[in-house]
């Protein structure tokens, strides 16, 4: 891994494959010029409406990858200005209906910004418990009458009760870093900026939206979207907001006449009226927040249809074809926004086609040797060269995965076309492993669908068998160089109608076994307290040697699991011990878990020392530089390289190990040694002085490197 921030890693990536890209986006063109009329004229007309559906569902296809090219075209690193000192700030924290915990770490973490603020609860769940927690914190505590206009509403009415030049909103799971403010604020010094905006960003890393590679890397299904999508469209002042760690100016939520309450997604929808009325946006690359992703389906539904509706619902609104005010770029931008749910329908038919062609016996086109190799050959070349334009970001059974997940929320998102704004439903922000299965339905009935429509076909080829040429090939009784490329397979049922459409059915069956395996597995790792994978270093007592220093591969604030291996001769039952936390030690009591050898349940001798672990592992930044860094997927094109000797060689990643090393006092402290490549080398160290204990510490904390 290439030392620096994960944007100048993706940009240094950008930068490096661009002439590739550019050769490409050429081809790409190119090749869907000669390919989409040849398409028209492979038509079988005994079956019109499968082969338009078919045909279609290609189009869309052509449509979403000309959409990543213009979305990945060029990338800017904007230069944020020096942070004005002396500016009035307010920090507004909506909360609805989330759990107490969740919103004290926000609001906690809010208060310990360190830019002078000043921090608002705007309460549209009215509870005493929040009041009093809020102004325990310092907070002010504001709660409007009634809940008109959902989030929008709520934050309308937090602005009327404030006279800041500047107002910054998170969600109530998203805990800020202590940085947050300062790196938005010198965005503003161009008078023309109405908002900046830094990425949205989730601790619990067993989300369903999460990618997690064995050695620590991340991906999630908008990491192409904050990675590449808005630093490209913020080239033309196109970065469209998200709703959460982002500043506004108040005078420009003024000059559009406050957040827009017309659609559920108040985010998109003020950054276009912004747009409309001559304002422009700035987006930061890196993450100043962390909060609740997603874990049950459920919830992961409510909030992409709210995203996705309200997107459509806002284009529409605004007349986004024929408004005024915007450039033809930004025009651009936010209509592909919208495209980007065709993709839903898209992936219906192609569920569906297998399946009506197994029954019916009709295939979607004139199916020949020649043809098939076509019409097989395109989507795989489209893919191999609209891959490069991910960077890094994309792959093809990760693509396939949440393309199954996300088809019936961009179903119903599509319809704001015809339908107006839908109820604000909120999701829980817990973290739940519940398997729901109903939640399910769409993609199982995917995969009975086409098991049946195969186990149909079978038997009627079963009953009257037609061997046809493909059967032939394959088992070796018929030369390949004898084939009539051109001669169309026989009408009907038949060996080679069962192995084409049967593939494609094979296929989606695979993907909705995928989409079943990560479901579960997002919810087997997730907890109701969240495990964190930090590695710190925990001090036993064993049965011989006296007292052993093992390394903590999991922990949260009630559980605690030791590295694989590293549990030789540590006692059972309940035992004490100290745990080494950046700048800190612990004493914590442990008990033998039910889970298994190494896993223990966590207690403390007092809530000081709870407090203690709680910042250290919510102040999500330190350990999420660290330890997981953002994923690389080799695109096809680099895998050739690589393979042919044209490539780079593989980079050795930064591996930072704990270890416990004596201080200049003498006592031990928990350091981390790079174990991987050498850069950046030497020993890490945590200066914790002169930091206080609100929340969240480590964040707080100066990362150095010192000679080893």
């Amino acid at each position: 891994m290439q030392p620096g921030t994960r944007s100048q890693r993706v940009r240094a990536r950008y930068a490096e494959r661009r002439p590739v890209r550019i050769v490409c986006a050429v081809v790409f063109v190119l090749m869907t010029a000669i390919y989409f009329p040849w398409r028209l004229t492979i038509f079988n007309m005994d079956a019109p409406v499968l082969s338009t559906f078919f045909f279609l569902s290609e189009f869309i296809g052509f449509l979403l990858a000309l959409c990543t090219i213009f979305l990945s075209w060029g990338m800017t690193a904007r230069k944020a200005g020096a942070v004005p000192q002396g500016a009035s700030v307010d920090v507004f924290v909506p909360t609805f209906r989330e759990p107490v915990d969740v919103i004290r770490r926000t609001l906690e973490a809010a208060v310990a910004i360190t830019y002078p603020h000043r921090t608002v609860v705007l309460d549209d769940g009215r509870r005493p418990e929040i009041q009093e927690l809020a102004q325990s914190l310092g907070c002010v505590y504001l709660s409007r009458p009634q809940n008109i206009g959902a989030k929008a509403g709520n934050l309308n009415f937090g602005l009327s009760k404030s006279t800041s030049e500047f107002v910054m909103v998170f969600d109530a799971d998203h805990i800020a870093q202590p940085n947050a403010i300062d790196g938005l604020l010198g965005y503003f010094d161009d008078p023309r900026v109405g908002l900046a905006q830094a990425p949205q960003d989730f601790y619990n890393l067993s989300a369903i939206q999460f990618v997690n590679a064995p050695n620590g890397a991340l991906w999630h299904d908008q990491s192409y979207f904050y990675s590449i999508i808005l630093p490209n469209a913020d080239r033309f002042d196109g970065a469209i907001c998200v709703g959460t760690s982002v500043i506004y100016r108040r005078s420009a939520l003024d000059a559009i006449g406050g957040v827009p309450q017309d659609t559920v997604t108040e985010d998109l929808h003020t950054s276009l009226k912004m747009h409309k009325a001559g304002l422009a946006t700035a987006y930061h690359p890196e993450p100043l927040a962390y909060g609740v992703g997603e874990s049950i389906l459920s919830d992961f539904y409510k909030v992409r249809l709210r995203w996705g509706h309200g997107n459509i619902h806002a284009l529409r609104h605004e007349n986004i074809l024929f408004c005024r005010g915007l450039s033809l770029r930004q025009r651009l931008n936010y209509l592909l926004v919208g495209l980007g749910y065709l993709e839903g329908w898209q992936y219906l038919i192609l569920y569906l086609i297998p399946v009506y062609s197994l029954l019916t016996g009709d295939p979607p086109f004139e199916i020949t040797y020649a043809n098939l190799a076509i019409i097989i050959a395109f989507p795989l070349a489209s893919y191999i060269l609209v891959q490069e334009f991910a960077c890094g970001l994309g792959r093809f059974w990760v693509n396939e995965i949440f393309s199954m997940i996300r088809f019936p929320v961009a179903l119903q998102a599509s319809l704001a076309v015809v339908r107006n704004r839908i109820a604000w439903r909120p999701s829980s922000k817990l973290v739940d492993g519940r398997v729901e299965w109903a939640m399910m339905s769409p993609q199982l009935l995917v995969v009975g669908l086409s098991l049946a429509a195969i186990l149909f076909a079978v038997s009627r080829v079963w009953e009257d068998p037609k061997l046809g040429g493909m059967l032939e090939v394959f088992t070796g009784s018929k030369e390949i160089s004898s084939i009539n490329w051109t001669s169309e397979f026989a009408a009907g049922y038949s060996i080679d109608l069962l192995l084409v459409a049967g593939f494609w059915a094979v296929l989606n069956i695979v993907r909705g076994i995928l989409f079943v395996r990560k479901v579960v597995h997002s919810a087997r790792n997730t907890h109701t307290d969240h495990r964190f994978h930090v590695p710190l270093i925990l001090e036993l007592p064993t049965t011989e040697l006296g007292t052993q220093s093992v390394e903590v591969s999991q922990i949260s604030l009630s559980f605690l699991q030791l590295k694989s291996g590293d549990y030789g001769g540590i006692q059972t039952g309940q035992i004490t011990g100290q745990l080494y936390i950046p700048g800190e030690t612990l004493t914590v009591a442990l008990t033998s878990s039910l889970e298994g050898v190494g896993k223990f349940e966590l207690s403390f001798a007092s809530d000081k020392e709870r407090n203690a672990l709680e910042s250290v592992l919510y102040s999500v930044e330190w350990h999420r530089n660290l330890f997981h860094s953002d994923a690389e997927f080799m695109t096809p094109l680099r895998y050739l390289a690589r393979l042919t000797g044209l490539g780079k060689p593989n980079e050795v990643p930064v591996n930072w190990r704990p270890e416990l090393v004596l201080s200049s006092d003498g006592k031990k402290e928990l350091c981390y040694r790079n174990h991987g490549s050498k850069q950046p080398e030497g020993l890490l160290r945590f200066d914790v002085s002169g930091v206080g204990k609100p929340l969240p510490v480590p964040s707080a904390l100066n990362l150095k490197a010192s000679a080893s």
